[in-house]
């Protein structure tokens, strides 16, 4: 779809070396009959602290639904 991803975090909730990351994302892109395409959604994703300090995803919930 050859698009342009934007991503606002808008709160993070850390207990110790686990986060919930929840934010508001929109797509912009092209759809296979060449017209454009925008996708809206909120997230809510759980993150890992590494022992290398980095944070990685547990669980990626791009639609913030159960």
């Amino acid at each position: 779809m050859k698009g342009t991803l934007d991503l606002k975090v808008t709160r993070v909730l850390q207990a110790s070396d686990l986060a919930l990351v929840v934010g508001v994302w929109s797509f912009m892109g092209t759809g296979p009959a060449g017209g454009p395409v925008k996708l809206t959604g909120h997230n809510a994703d759980v993150l890992r602290r590494q022992a290398d300090g980095s944070w990685r995803f547990v669980i990626d919930n791009p639609w913030g639904t159960g």
